[in-house]
């Protein structure tokens, strides 16, 4: 995949010829069966940071295989793959936005196919990860030095209301496909 995802950066700042613009049809092509069903999917949670950061790739014959994986992953695991794309709606690059906007939609629309609950609980994520960055703003200095406990319930209550959910805040051990 590190490999495949240099040769598109390297692609798309060259002027490709003939054979390069073969080579990648036909690497697009072998990618697309591995996500479609070649490939345990297990093996694709590994790499969902690297999807993730690429999720607007300059290359659209890049970035068309990497919404593709995106896409069976929110289908296969839905935590780990909200959990990564979620925030990204909220990035500062209006075309990531748009992408991790665009996928989480596209999810959303057949979610209760893959789970019951599906749909709701891609709105649970949105909103949690909404409200967390909101909270990452939250000033703390008025409780420095006054010896009082935080209380989620008292000083952001909009995050408190979110309980209950289904939302699953993902350890790294759970990304890797190895487990030991």
């Amino acid at each position: 995949m590190a490999l495949w995802l240099r040769f598109a950066d390297f692609r798309h700042g060259a002027n490709a010829t003939g054979s390069l613009r073969q080579l990648d049809r036909d690497v697009e092509a072998e990618l697309t069966k591995l996500i479609v069903g070649g490939m345990p999917s297990h093996y694709w949670r590994v790499v969902l940071p690297q999807l993730a950061s690429r999720i607007a790739h300059d290359d659209q014959t890049c970035r068309a295989v990497v919404h593709k994986a995106l896409g069976m992953l929110l289908a296969e695991y839905p935590h780990q793959a909200l959990w990564t794309l979620a925030p990204l709606r909220h990035s500062h690059s209006k075309a990531r936005s748009e992408a991790a906007t665009h996928i989480i939609k596209r999810y959303k629309a057949s979610a209760d196919r893959y789970r019951p609950g599906g749909s709701a609980q891609v709105d649970q994520y949105v909103d949690a990860v909404q409200q967390l960055i909101g909270f990452t703003g939250h000033p703390l200095s008025d409780l420095i030095g006054k010896n009082r406990r935080f209380s989620l319930q008292r000083e952001y209550p909009s995050l408190w209301k979110l309980r209950p959910a289904r939302v699953l805040t993902p350890l790294q051990a759970s990304l890797s496909a190895w487990h030991g």
